[in-house]
């Protein structure tokens, strides 16, 4: 029984050498030459039968062949007892995926520039037809956080109504403008026009990403960025006309008398806000009003006082 199912796998195996590989919706007369010469006389374009369907065969027993040279006023004196046509499809090239893709995306990136690497992609002989890629079938390929890897599966609309499955591997990125820190900035330090550079970065790109505009001027540290680090929106906040830690103008006034001096602000606040200061000599700390950007005002008898 092993010896025999050995033959027939060994039988199937030199059968399926023996087929010939045709493409398109048409067995040509090119394509029987191949086999029978005598089908060469004709015009290698000619349409002589329609093509077995994709992944399958279509045998042409003596008969038949005999059938098809009478038709086309060949008469055929040694004819194969068969010959075997197969659709094992057209090879698709890079070139058409990035095509399609591109196609495919052209109505849900916007304005974006997004570029395309198409890293694999399967079946690479297809259908005889269009390749359709829909919206939904756009996935990441990353389990979790920004990714820039995606799987997308589409279909070959074959001509002759058959689907195909298909199946890209591609990574989609943008460039980006980013700040990065030229210096560590701790907590709380506001971010002057210094204190960055802009830098060109690619970046994943994700379907409805909106782009996000970087300002850091006048804004402040929500925590400790490094140097080289990108400074995003998330790190940052608005500043105050008054950050804890800065050095401030502060105006000691007493009666018609106004005494400017430095001190260091413990807490930020704006305009009209209490903050507390602490007098740079003494170390005692003290309550004023923020007047304006590093500026504030108190009291001559506050002034004097420990607020500790």
């Amino acid at each position: 029984m092993l010896i025999r199912l050995f033959l027939i796998l060994i039988v199937m195996e030199w059968c399926s050498g023996q087929c010939l590989d045709v493409s398109g919706r048409w067995i040509t007369a090119a394509d029987l030459g191949a086999k029978i010469p005598e089908f060469l006389k004709l015009d290698p374009a000619a349409h002589i039968l329609a093509a077995p369907w994709f992944r399958s065969r279509r045998v042409l027993s003596s008969r038949d062949l005999v059938r098809l040279g009478l038709q086309h006023d060949i008469h055929l004196a040694n004819s194969p007892s068969e010959v075997c046509f197969e659709a094992l499809g057209e090879p698709i090239a890079k070139s058409q995926v990035e095509m399609a893709v591109e196609q495919a995306l052209a109505s849900i990136r916007g304005d974006e520039a997004v570029e395309v690497t198409i890293v694999d992609f399967s079946p690479k002989r297809v259908l005889h037809g269009d390749l359709i890629l829909g919206h939904a079938g756009l996935m990441s390929a990353c389990s979790a956080g920004p990714c820039n890897k995606y799987k997308w599966r589409g279909t070959i609309k074959g001509v002759d109504g058959q689907n195909l499955m298909f199946m890209v591997e591609l990574r989609l990125e943008i460039m980006e403008t980013a700040a990065i820190a030229r210096r560590q900035f701790a907590f709380g330090e506001r971010i002057g026009s210094n204190g960055y550079l802009l830098a060109e970065r690619r970046i994943a790109w994700r379907p409805g990403r909106t782009k996000t505009r970087i300002d850091p001027i006048g804004k402040v540290a929500r925590r400790t960025i490094r140097e080289g680090e990108v400074i995003s929106n998330e790190n940052l906040r608005l500043s105050r006309d008054v950050e804890a830690g800065e050095t401030v103008e502060l105006q000691v006034r007493s009666g018609e008398l106004v005494l400017v001096t430095q001190a260091i602000a413990v807490t930020g606040g704006k305009q009209g806000d209490r903050v507390i200061v602490r007098n740079i000599s003494t170390k005692k700390n003290f309550a004023a009003v923020v007047t304006g950007p590093s500026k504030a005002e108190t009291a001559a008898p506050v002034a004097q006082g420990d607020l500790d």
